[in-house]
């Protein structure tokens, strides 16, 4: 992630669509600047960013389209994978949720799977959650 420093130069290396290497300043300040004060889930964050970015998008014949099943153009830039790590091992309505006491087997988890980010952590002194196969 970017400290405020380099949002508001612009960049923090690297190069390619959007990023800071000497091109694309203006935008990548646009970008920060319109999520900065979003609260969003990362479902809904993400392919909002790589939109703005024209990273991913529809073929130009399907603009019109509203199908679900019309596939995104995507380049080299996106790895068809999940970021988030989080245990939907229950089956239930929503993944597990996690406690502050879990908190280590769940970065060990997420960084095996090669994920950036983790949910669903709870509040409260225990969120009754848990890893699923874990004893407590």
């Amino acid at each position: 992630f970017l400290s405020d420093e380099q949002r508001s130069s612009g960049g923090g290396g690297g190069s390619g669509r959007g990023g800071g290497g000497g091109g694309g300043g203006k935008h990548v300040r646009e970008l920060w600047e319109c999520f900065r004060k979003t609260t969003a889930s990362d479902e809904i964050y993400f392919p909002t960013a790589l939109s703005i970015m024209g990273i991913l998008r529809r073929p130009r014949s399907d603009i019109e389209v509203e199908d679900d099943d019309v596939p995104y153009n995507i380049g080299d830039e996106i790895a068809r994978k999940r970021v988030t790590y989080c245990d939907w091992s229950t089956c239930a309505k929503n993944p597990a949720s996690f406690s502050k006491k879990d908190l280590r087997d769940v970065v060990q988890r997420g960084r095996a799977e090669g994920c950036l980010i983790a949910r669903k952590f709870g509040l409260g002194k225990d969120c009754g959650g848990g890893i699923a196969g874990k004893s407590k």
